[in-house]
Formats: structure tokens, sequence, C-alpha cells
């Protein structure tokens, strides 16, 4: 059984939303009848500055519990329209036109959730209502995204309905659809900088180039996708940053040296921290979580997390505050 809840945000954005996890022993269904995890996101915040996705002006749309459970999906502005539909799913995910492009994350407990080739993965978005008269406008989106690190592991929601005005505090109606002028901009982000610092300290430290996608040449502007997803490669190593989470993905492909060299560029770009100390402490961590399935740390502001994923290969992440 799901569980529903309105919630009311004297913001300006009232959220209505279900909730469900489910891990490997759940069934393959759009909705869980008895999910293994809930989660209740009960703020909404909409971006106050300028991007672009697919070169055109975007907006991403946060729901939050904390700083270590939110979904963010981000549309392009123009797609803002009454009675606009979106799917993504198995069916259509290399086909679907990228000119109406919507991204998805989604954060628990600092693990990273996103949309895949699989059977229980989609994103559905729907403008119901959209009055420019009144300024306030009704999206419904519905989700189930899959954990980085185990395809079998998903989470999502159905059916939650957010409805966006203008307040005292913050505009959200305008924020939708007007083009903004402001100086902010994605490269300021903390996740971009995060990222930016991992390029970084990659080609200071280990000599190693990060390229983009099927080891094409990196472009700066194709590195993060929206303000809080950023993404990029080190050889066969996918690098995700996602809010204020770094994550390495792990990869048969390329030796334990090589791996633990990149989570060693991570920590380091994260905290500028000694290269040697750095050096020392993380096949410490690797060690210990062979023995005991995982460890969990905190040194210079940044919480380290090393555990295995569904192939049982050791894979570090990084959450810095």
């Amino acid at each position: 059984m799901t569980i529903k809840s309105v919630l009311k945000l004297l913001i300006g954005a009232i959220l209505v939303l279900s909730i469900v996890g489910c891990s490997d022993d759940d069934k393959d269904t759009k909705k869980q009848e008895t999910p293994k995890r809930n989660i209740s996101l009960n703020q909404v915040d909409v971006s106050d500055y300028q991007f672009t996705m697919n070169n055109q002006d975007a907006v991403s749309i946060t729901l939050l519990q904390d700083n270590s459970n939110y979904f963010t999906i981000t549309i392009n502005k123009s797609r803002i329209q009454k009675g606009f539909k979106f799917l993504r799913n198995k069916d259509n995910y290399n086909t679907v036109d990228k000119d109406v492009d919507i991204s998805a994350t989604f954060t628990k407990d600092n693990f990273n959730f996103l949309p895949n080739i699989n059977d229980n993965s989609f994103i559905e978005l729907e403008v119901i209502d959209y009055d420019k008269i009144n300024k306030k406008a009704i999206i419904k989106v519905s989700t189930t995204v899959v954990n980085t690190n185990n395809p079998k592991d998903t989470i999502g929601f159905n059916d939650a309905e957010l409805t966006f005005t203008n307040s005292d505090t913050k505009a959200y109606f305008d924020l939708l659809t007007k083009n903004l002028n402001s100086k902010k901009t994605i490269g300021n982000s903390i996740t971009s900088k995060n990222i930016q610092n991992v390029i970084k300290s990659l080609k200071e430290n280990y000599d190693i180039s990060a390229v983009g996608f099927n080891n094409s040449k990196l472009i700066q502007k194709d590195i993060c996708l929206n303000e809080n997803f950023c993404e990029v490669y080190a050889d066969k190593v996918q690098i995700q940053a996602v809010s204020k989470n770094i994550e390495a993905l792990t990869s048969s492909k390329v030796t334990p040296l090589y791996y633990q060299q990149v989570c060693s560029a991570i920590m380091i770009g994260l905290t500028d921290a000694n290269r040697e100390i750095i050096e020392q402490q993380i096949p410490q961590y690797f060690n210990h979580a062979s023995k005991n399935g995982k460890s969990k740390w905190k040194a210079l502001g940044v919480e380290i997390t090393i555990a295995p994923d569904n192939q049982n290969l050791l894979g570090c992440s990084f959450y810095k505050k």
C-alpha cells in the first residue's frame, strides 16, 4: 500500500505525493503494492537562475525532504503549456525526441538514482493547467528511477501533483516560464564546482584527462545537464555528481588500482588535501569494506562511503556538505 499525503506549503507550492521504493524482492510493476521503503518529500523549490538544456531555457523543480533525500526534474520552459505530455520508458528510451527532453535525478541517503533502460524505469509528466491570468500552473509527475549501483533497486512515486503560484517569498509561477537575466549560471552551482575540481584533480594528480560518453572529447557546456547533475568519464569509470554527492561508478574494465586512483582524485579535488595522505587512507577504506561489507568515514568535511554494487564490486562515493 502506498503512502499518500497532501502537503500544503505556505511558500506558494502545493504537493500531492505518493512515494514508493522497491528492492530485489519486489515485483516489476509501476505501482508497488507492498513497498520496501517509503520517503516523504515535503518541500518544493524552483531554480531561480538562468541555464539551458538542449540550448533552450530550462527550469529545475526539486522535491526534497532534506539534503540527503530529494528528487529533481528539469524541463525546457517552452514546454510548460497546458496539455503538454511527456513519457520516456524502455520502449522509447533511445528514440524519444531529444528536443523535448526531460531529465530526472533522485538522491536517497546520498545514493544516486537515475532513469535507465529498464522495465521498471520511466519518467512521465503532464502539464494539467497553465493559467497566465491567475498565475497558476499544475504539473503532474510520475517516475521510477534506478540505483546506479544496483539496477534491481528502484525508487519512485506516482501521480505527484504540483501546484505553482506566486507568493511574497518567491514567484514560483513566474520562475517556471520567464526568461531570466540573472548573473547566476549553472556553472556557479555547488555540483558544477565540485565536478570541475575533480576534473582538475584527475589531471594534476594522475594525468587522467576526463572525457565524455564513449570517450568523446569533453565539452564544457555538456558536463552538467542541470545545476544538480554533472557527469564525466575517467577512461571506463563514470563519475556522477548529484547535488553535493559525487560517485565513481564501478567498472570491471579497469584495474582496482586505477579505480582507487579515481577515488583518491575525487577526495583530493573536494578537499585539496595532500595526495600522499589520501592515497594512504583510500586503500584502508577499501580494505575495511572488503572485510566488513561496507565502510563509512568522515574526514576533512567529507563523508566517504565504500560499498559493494550488485556485482559485488566495491565503489566509492563522497558527500560534501
